[in-house]
């Protein structure tokens, strides 16, 4: 899982990379549920900005995180964690079948991915203490919102407006 997770941060960047500049002028669509995921997506943003300010994270872009302990346990314990954490690779799988075929991946069923991912991160976000003592555990839970911030943008892209702060 650990792997797969670090995979997923490389493959959104590289796909978000190529949906920005593609110039893409997709229709927007509107699904019950999307304030929900643009309040996640905020939420996301302003615990990495928080992260930024505790010197947590200096470079998102560049951000290495650590999924595992030096003992080799996951710093993911949390049911919640462990959640978002599958959400995401079903999200990574989802993008990976979409990326062998040349349509458009079906935009009910992203739509229906980010909803379920928002619900996941809500429910990580309100059961986990972000900035744990443990320097290691924040570092992998950061990861998880990072990524889960780029999972939304990705889903999402051009479909409904997604602000960095409420």
């Amino acid at each position: 899982m650990a792997e797969s997770l670090c995979t997923l941060s490389h493959t959104l960047e590289t796909r978000s990379d190529a949906v920005s500049t593609s110039g893409s002028t997709r229709s927007t669509i509107d699904f019950s549920g999307y304030s929900y995921v643009q309040y996640a997506y905020a939420r996301c943003c302003a615990l990495l900005r928080l992260a930024q300010q505790q010197e947590l994270a200096s470079d998102l872009h560049t951000f290495n995180w650590q999924l595992l302990d030096p003992g080799g346990d996951l710093y993911l314990r949390a049911a919640t964690e462990q959640r978002l954490a599958f959400c995401l690779l079903t999200i990574a799988d989802e993008i990976v079948r979409n990326s062998t075929s040349p349509q458009e991946p079906d935009r009910h069923v992203a739509a229906k991915l980010s909803k379920n991912l928002a619900a996941n991160f809500l429910d990580f976000y309100d059961s986990c203490r972000i900035l744990s003592p443990d320097r290691g555990t924040a570092m992998a839970r950061i990861g998880l919102i990072a990524n889960t911030k780029k999972a939304i943008a990705h889903l999402v892209a051009d479909q409904i407006f997604l602000p960095e702060s409420l």
